[in-house]
């Protein structure tokens, strides 16, 4: 096993164990940072937008089932942040009372 210590964007350190004993840490640092990003990506997907299994296979399917759940939680958190009414009406509107 080989340890690749990374710092990211934001200063963190990022520890990186691969077994590619072979190739140049420098070379081996670049293709894991994506990976390393792909995999945060991801896990916010899951915690976020509670996709835990994607339906379909092919990139086309993963992508809308993203686009669609993404879509749904943007609306519910509009929703959330809506102001919540001061006044009761009927159905005919012509009569309010306050809350």
């Amino acid at each position: 096993m080989r340890e690749i210590v990374v710092t990211t964007q934001t200063g963190n350190k990022l520890r990186i164990l691969t077994n590619d004993l072979d190739a140049q840490a420098r070379r081996n640092r670049r293709p894991l940072q994506r990976r390393w990003q792909i995999e945060l990506f991801f896990r916010a997907m899951k915690q976020m937008l509670r996709i835990t299994h994607f339906i379909g296979r092919s990139e086309n399917a993963v992508r809308i089932q993203i686009a669609v759940a993404l879509i749904a939680f943007l609306i519910l958190h509009m929703l959330q942040k809506r102001p919540k009414p001061t006044t009761l009406c009927s159905k005919s509107l012509d009569s309010c009372a306050p809350i």
